[in-house]
């Protein structure tokens, strides 16, 4: 699933996700699904966040992590 969306998100977005409402639920989307992972889900969050949407603040990235 992972992997699908990955693949969906490079295709619309290309390596980073716009700084608009459509990136940032998309980034939702795929922070869930990091959520479920059995090892460090917190540390993949925040990995995917910082490749993902570089724009978003540390401060914006917490509170979605919560």
């Amino acid at each position: 699933m992972l992997g699908d969306l990955r693949r969906l998100f490079r295709h619309r977005y290309g390596f980073t996700f716009p700084d608009d409402d459509a990136g940032l639920e998309d980034l939702t989307l795929l922070l869930f699904v990091h959520s479920l992972a059995l090892n460090w889900p917190r540390e993949k969050m925040r990995l995917a966040i910082r490749k993902q949407a570089p724009w978003l603040s540390e401060a914006q990235g917490d509170e979605l992590i919560r």
